[in-house]
């Protein structure tokens, strides 16, 4: 018999300097933080089904309704396959609907669009498109100073489903499928985009090596 094995990694991916205008550097080391904790604190796992249960209330508010209290945990390697992909399927849908001070980046996107907001007067906003990022050094007095700009590859707006390209198979014939959902971070209500990744990934695993 099979189950599943369920993991969710939360990291931040770029800031929106417009987050930190006319900011002190305290005070935005302190922003800095705060956004950082909202994207760690999606992580969770790895945990098997029959253990999600043990996870704290915080953590649970972050997996979708079917993993809550699963009523079967082990299955015959097809039915567990097809049971990997149902789930991480579910766990996408919860991801799109986005946590505290986290919104899903491309729902964001489309509202601006669909309101005649001009998008392209937020170039944080454009993760569909390479940008040019500041880059900046230390000096010997300890100060911050810009050198000038690199290219960044586009970060993209994260899995809008579940296909075939985020499935994996192993030798001994389980799968295991991994999406990617991104959002906006705005803890303060500024109208800012500082970018925020969650990866899911649901692995088929033999039930006697997790009992």
């Amino acid at each position: 018999m099979f189950t599943l094995r369920y993991s969710q990694i939360g990291s931040h991916l770029k800031w929106d300097d417009a987050t930190f205008t006319d900011c002190r550097p305290c005070e935005a080391d302190g922003m800095q933080d705060d956004i950082i904790e909202l994207a760690e604190d999606l992580s969770l796992g790895p945990a098997v089904l029959n253990n999600l249960s043990k996870l704290n209330i915080k953590q649970r508010r972050s997996l979708p309704q079917c993993l809550m209290n699963p009523s079967v945990t082990d299955w015959p390697l097809g039915k567990a396959n097809e049971e990997a992909r149902r789930i991480c399927e579910s766990a996408l849908d919860r991801a799109r609907e986005g946590y505290r001070d986290l919104r899903h980046a491309k729902t964001v996107y489309d509202e601006y669009e669909d309101e005649g907001r001009s998008v392209e007067e937020y170039p944080a906003m454009q993760l569909d498109k390479p940008t040019k990022e500041k880059v900046y050094e230390v000096g010997a007095d300890g100060v911050y100073r810009r050198r000038g700009s690199k290219t960044v590859d586009a970060i993209g707006w994260g899995d809008e489903e579940v296909s075939d390209t985020n499935r994996t198979e192993n030798a001994d014939g389980t799968t295991s499928f991994t999406v990617r959902s991104i959002y906006f971070a705005d803890p303060y209500g500024i109208e800012c985009f500082n970018v925020v990744e969650l990866i899911i990934k649901v692995e088929v695993v033999p039930s006697e090596t997790v009992a």
